[in-house]
């Protein structure tokens, strides 16, 4: 569907990387007309916000502890220094989440 918007008249944009974002999102609501915007995530990206209380930390490294299967990458993620100095609770539970990369 991507690939074919501009075909069709809409104008297409793609976001592949977050540092995008907001320029992309700014020019697709000021365009008059119609806009597809593609965002590509990374599907082992944690589903959280940069904030993570302590308790969820905690239940996603029981998580990681119980095979989930994605823990590696999701675990590296995590760890990111950006996500870690933003969360102090992904510091709480950083040596645990170690044990999973």
């Amino acid at each position: 569907m991507f690939a074919s918007a501009g075909g069709r008249g809409l104008r297409a944009d793609r976001i592949d990387d977050a540092d995008q974002a907001r320029d992309t999102l700014g020019q697709a609501l000021q365009h008059d007309g119609p806009t597809l915007v593609e965002c590509v995530v990374d599907p082992y990206e944690t589903p959280f916000g940069d904030v993570l209380k302590p308790a969820h930390a905690d239940n996603i490294v029981t998580a990681y502890d119980n095979g989930e299967p994605a823990r590696r990458r999701m675990s590296r993620s995590l760890l990111d220094p950006r996500r870690r100095n933003l969360s102090p609770a992904v510091g709480n539970v950083a040596d645990r989440l170690t044990e999973h990369t």
